[in-house]
């Protein structure tokens, strides 16, 4: 739905992004901040969440 604005569950082009909370992700004493957004269908409710920020990505790949 990122990328498309199409909804994966029901085709609709109703879908609005919202900014969630930040997440906390910790890996050693200094804890990193994550600033997901969720893709919402607002026909059907489908939801997805994403880390669009290439730095977060980075971190959470170098710290499973």
């Amino acid at each position: 739905m990122k990328d498309t604005n199409i909804c994966t569950k029901c085709n609709s082009r109703k879908i609005k992004k919202v900014k969630s909370l930040q997440l906390q992700m910790q890996k050693g004493g200094i804890p990193k901040y994550l600033n997901p957004y969720y893709y919402i269908c607002t026909k059907c409710g489908y939801t997805e969440i994403w880390i669009e920020d290439k730095e977060e990505l980075e971190y959470i790949n170098k710290n499973k």
